[in-house]
């Protein structure tokens, strides 16, 4: 799932941008009150959006964009402003911004453009899946955690990337075996709870929860 950063100190100013995206696509939201724990955060993730806004306690919007443009880093930048000079917009293009915000936009014409932003980013970011701080890899086999990186035998790997792709959702046994196994008849009954049970002893914050008589999901950290 694509994930988006937030970074901004004003309370207001953080429910307006986190209202917007929500009504606009699925992604993960993190929210980030000052400049240096998100860079820190975005360093190690590399998110797909990063929305800033302007002026922040330990620095400012622009400063963060060029930090990162610095880093190369190739998430979608937008700078959320209360301001209009010309200069400001010109340092904030400068420093790798995407697409300028303010506050005049209309919250339809800013939906519309996060829609056309998501869409494109979907479209390229196929083998990531971004899912409760967790980065995963497809292409690689590779789960990322700010802390480490995890290396799953493959079945366990494919049954972790398949609950984390839609959260909240709850597969059967059966389904996650069909999936994984592509329709091989199963040797015995606890086949898939034997793996869950060492994703869960691999990966420590997995979030995976266990619909008694069902099967298991990965629900989204609050």
């Amino acid at each position: 799932m694509i994930e988006t950063v937030i970074v901004s100190n004003k309370k207001n100013v953080t429910e307006y941008l986190k209202t917007n995206v929500e009504n606009s696509v699925k992604t993960i939201i993190k929210m980030f009150s000052n400049g240096s724990d998100s860079i820190n955060y975005i360093e190690k993730y590399n998110p797909s959006v990063i929305i800033s806004d302007i002026d922040l306690d330990d620095t400012n919007g622009i400063e963060i964009f060029e930090e990162l443009s610095k880093k190369n880093i190739k998430s979608y930048k937008i700078l959320y402003l209360n301001k209009y000079e010309d200069y400001i917009k010109l340092a904030a293009y400068d420093a790798g911004v995407d697409y300028i915000l303010d506050d005049l936009v209309s919250p339809k014409v800013f939906q519309k453009k996060l829609i056309q932003v998501y869409n494109r980013i979907g479209n390229n970011n196929q083998n990531i899946i971004s899912c409760n701080s967790l980065i995963i890899d497809t292409s690689k086999f590779q789960i990322d955690s700010f802390e480490k990186t995890f290396l799953l035998p493959k079945k366990q790997f494919l049954i972790f990337a398949l609950l984390c792709q839609q959260p909240g959702k709850v597969y059967t046994r059966e389904e996650i075996y069909e999936k994984i196994w592509k329709g091989k008849k199963r040797k015995n009954n606890r086949t898939v709870d034997v793996h869950i049970r060492e994703i869960r002893k691999a990966i420590p914050n997995n979030n995976i929860k266990t619909f008694k008589g069902l099967g298991y999901t990965v629900a989204l950290q609050k």
